[in-house]
């Protein structure tokens, strides 16, 4: 979906301001990298630094588990501030207060001396500060690029997985050479490089771009379609209050537009689904006698897959403009498909090639949830993306929930797993009733 951009006039030319597609795009790319690396990246080694710790107090399993639950909560529930913040005041501002609630929780751990300090700390304030982060980078980069938005969005979360696979090793290092204390120092270091990555997310300066036939007519055609979009919800255009009700308002209006509640809350389930997967892998191939070795050359397979996957999806994305909703939807319809015959194999081979299917999938999953709001919502980005972080959230709690009962009533890790293709289910089911729809219509 094109952006409507304003035009200018000089010396009798008319001229559409555009985002500059690299320039300084290209910095908060980087910076977009950094703040991944800073914040998330460090919990793929959360329990090799904080195992033996909370093993010490007598919470090892519910203390890790605690505190990655409630950070994952909270910080998606902080979508309903970003989103307001992002509507009153400018992302870089909004990514400065994230990264100082993100230097404090990590400056807090190294004096935490319980589970309730910990889950403050960690949980609470670093997931606040990674809450308001992650939109902020997000708006920033969506307002950077446009034609190359693919590129570099694929091109920085490859350098994400990247940082994922080497924690685990980084963190055992750490231990071995600096002990905790000194672990969670360097982590504390590493937050501070959010500091700097915020600071650089300063206001984009348009590109001035000589408007062709072609431009002009598409722009014709967006403003016919907001206008009739506008007398369609009877909302008044002539009002900017800019009062915080009103915002919200505004904001929250998107949940109006039945497509958007079904994309947002088809990526919520989706998106979760996925990332409440991997812990379970381990657990699942205990249950059938599989060595840690061999758990270990099958996570290596499924992360190898995922990231050689976003390196191809960046190269595609050299060459053609693909459509990031219709490959999300293959990823999340053959991980349905592929789950389920992962977990009747017992043969190493044939699980270990499953796994590495799987990977690619979850490549098309992780990397495309920010292109699918932006291609659908790229004027109103900062919202849509708040709203669907809230979604997240509540689709985090209720997959958790609903995973905890089966657990509990059937005492199976693999039925838990079941409940994660359910949620994959549910939102291929609504988003091929939508596309049915719309094709009939």
């Amino acid at each position: 979906m094109l952006r409507k951009y304003k035009s200018v006039i000089e010396n009798g030319v008319k001229y559409e301001a555009v985002p500059p597609d690299g320039g300084w795009g290209y910095v908060v790319a980087t910076a977009t990298t950094v703040i991944y690396i800073s914040t998330v990246v460090p919990f793929a080694g959360f329990g090799i630094i904080f195992k033996d710790y909370f093993a010490s107090i007598g919470d090892e399993t519910k203390g890790i588990t605690l505190t990655n639950s409630i950070f994952n909560t909270v910080s998606f529930f902080m979508g309903l501030a970003a989103n307001v913040l992002l509507l009153k005041i400018s992302f870089r501002k909004v990514a400065i207060l994230g990264s100082f609630l993100h230097i404090i929780g990590t400056c807090g751990t190294i004096f935490v001396s319980n589970l309730i300090q910990s889950i403050i700390f960690t949980g609470i304030l670093q997931g606040m500060g990674f809450g308001l982060l992650l939109p902020s980078a997000l708006s920033a980069f969506n307002e950077y690029f446009e034609k190359r938005l693919q590129l570099w969005m694929t091109i920085s979360q490859t350098g994400m997985v990247i940082g994922y696979m080497l924690m685990p090793p980084a963190a055992t290092y750490s231990m071995q050479y600096l002990g905790f204390k000194g672990s969670l120092v360097a982590l504390m270091t590493l937050s501070i490089f959010t500091l700097p990555a915020a600071l650089s997310l300063k206001p984009v300066k348009m590109v001035k771009v000589e408007e062709s036939y072609e431009m002009l007519e598409k722009q014709a055609q967006i403003e016919d379609s907001e206008s009739a979009s506008d007398e369609d919800n009877n909302e008044p255009v002539e009002e900017e209050s800019q009062d915080t009700w009103h915002l919200i308002l505004t904001s929250v209006s998107l949940l109006k537009d039945p497509k958007y509640v079904n994309i947002c809350i088809g990526l919520a389930l989706c998106f979760t689904a996925d990332i409440a997967f991997y812990p379970v892998i381990p657990l699942v191939l205990s249950l059938i006698n599989y060595s840690p070795s061999e758990t270990a050359t099958m996570m290596s397979v499924y992360f190898g897959a995922d990231l050689v996957t976003r390196i191809l999806l960046s190269l595609l994305s050299v060459f053609i403009t693909y459509n990031s909703r219709k490959l999300f939807y293959c990823g999340a319809f053959f991980s349905i498909i592929f789950r389920t015959v992962w977990l009747t194999q017992k043969n190493f081979l044939v699980k270990t090639i499953i796994m590495g299917i799987l990977g690619v999938f979850r490549a098309f999953i992780e990397t495309l949830v920010s292109l699918v709001i932006s291609e659908e919502y790229q004027s109103r980005f900062s919202s849509a993306f708040s709203l669907y972080m809230v979604a997240n959230g509540i689709t985090c709690l209720s997959c958790g929930a609903l995973m905890n009962v089966v657990k509990s009533y059937t005492n199976s890790d693999v039925a838990t797993c079941h409940v994660l293709t359910l949620a994959f289910l549910v939102s291929v089911i609504s988003w091929t009733v939508e596309f049915k729809y719309c094709k009939n219509n």
